[in-house]
């Protein structure tokens, strides 16, 4: 099979990686200043504080009886199902924050990146130079822009999963309407009140899909800014140990 040119490769990459939405900076062969190196444990006190003030929040309301709505069975079960995709995605997102943390607490104390839990992409970027180094970048950004993606699409599918709670409450709703029982004064209440739980379904499904959604994406956002320093800091020792491999190996041919 036909190998295609490198800069056509990395333009592909760099194409997928955008439409997926994590569009990372591309960094020059010299050291960028503006991104630095998070300080050790900082990644994750982001992440635990965020987590702590929403799951606050959520008990605050709870104890004012804002969410006694959502004991109602059908809606109790499927906000069940919403709020599970949620956890799913929290839990990868938590996965995600833990690594990155040890990796920037690893190398902040001065141990090698080789017992890193990402040493595969720091190995990846050792000795190489010119446009190895550059497909090795954009491989590094992709393998960092396919786990956002998939958190992302989590997040999105909240929203979508709380307008089929919507759907379902309107046509429990409207399922118990009658035209033709309307002149009977009896027949009113009851349709009044499928009513009535067919837009509680719908109206609190909907709420908690777009509310589970920003909460996500919060932590979405901290582990796009902890790749993002991680690639930086990647791309920054390849660049300080790449004049002294090619001095090695111009050594090595004379």
């Amino acid at each position: 099979m036909q190998q295609g040119h490198p800069s056509v490769i990395i333009c592909d990459i760099h194409c997928t990686v955008t439409h997926h939405g994590f569009n990372l900076p591309t960094r020059s062969h010299k050291s960028s200043p503006e991104i630095a190196v998070l300080p050790p444990h900082t990644l994750l006190l982001r992440f635990a504080l965020v987590n702590i003030v929403a799951l606050g929040l959520v008990l605050a309301a709870l104890v004012q009886g804002w969410l006694s709505g959502f004991a109602e069975p059908l809606t109790w079960v499927l906000s069940l199902g919403i709020t599970m995709v949620f956890l799913w995605g929290l839990s990868l997102a938590g996965f995600r924050v833990v690594g990155m943390d040890k990796t920037f607490a690893t190398l902040a104390s001065g141990r090698d990146a080789s017992v890193t839990p990402h040493r595969e992409l720091f190995a990846r970027l050792e000795g190489v130079t010119g446009e190895e180094r550059a497909l090795q970048t954009d491989m590094a950004r992709m393998s960092f822009g396919h786990q956002i993606a998939a958190l992302r699409y989590i997040a999105n599918s909240l929203v979508f999963l709380g307008l089929i709670g919507t759907v379902i409450g309107f046509i429990i709703g409207l399922s118990g309407i009658d035209a033709q029982a309307t002149k009977n004064v009896d027949k009113i209440a009851p349709m009044i009140t499928d009513l009535i739980n067919g837009m509680s379904v719908a109206l609190y499904t909907t709420l908690l899909g777009a509310v589970l959604n920003i909460w996500l994406n919060i932590n979405i956002r901290i582990v796009s800014d902890g790749a993002v320093r991680l690639l930086g800091e990647m791309v920054d020792r390849s660049n300080a140990r790449a004049p002294s491999s090619a001095v090695a190996a111009s050594g090595a041919s004379a």
